[in-house]
């Protein structure tokens, strides 16, 4: 699922056909096979694409996706019992975006099985520490909002750290 987001232009509209055609179009692509088109949920996809909360995505000034970052932190952050070093970090934001106001807002889209937002929340709000402190010392500007779109819950998870 996540590789089939990757794929999703914001700038188009999306009804239950046009998403089977990317799906169809991925996989005539190679660049996902039939057996994993079989574990895509395209309802799910369809539920996303037709939400609020990328209704406000669409409302956007930019939209950045799969944006890799490599970056050197405190290694403190991390770990106890460590002195003076540092640690190379590299990741790839799912998305970002740049809202009307020019506030940056974060999105990291989670498939996750889970019961509740909490267990995404506790599972994922280092990851997202980091991805906020890469955005923040690449763009030279905090960043506003962050969120965890879950597939599986159908919402999107304001995260506060």
């Amino acid at each position: 699922m996540h590789l089939f987001l990757q794929k999703i232009d914001f700038s188009m509209e999306y009804d239950m056909k046009r998403i089977e055609n990317l799906n169809n179009e991925l996989i005539s692509k190679k660049i996902i096979t039939e057996n994993e088109s079989k574990s895509i949920d395209l309802n799910k996809i369809y539920s996303f694409l037709n939400s609020d909360f990328v209704k406000r995505i669409k409302k956007s000034k930019e939209i950045k996706k799969e944006k890799a970052f490599c970056m050197e932190m405190d290694a403190k952050e991390f770990y106890d019992n460590v002195e003076d070093e540092t640690i190379l970090i590299q990741g790839i934001i799912d998305l970002y975006y740049i809202d009307e106001n020019d506030n940056i807002v974060l999105v990291d889209y989670k498939t996750d099985y889970v019961k509740n937002e909490n267990e995404l929340i506790d599972k994922y709000k280092v990851q997202l520490k980091i991805y906020k402190k890469a955005l923040e010392k690449g763009l030279n500007k905090k960043v506003a909002q962050i969120y965890i779109y879950s597939l599986y819950l159908n919402k999107e998870i304001s995260i506060k750290l």
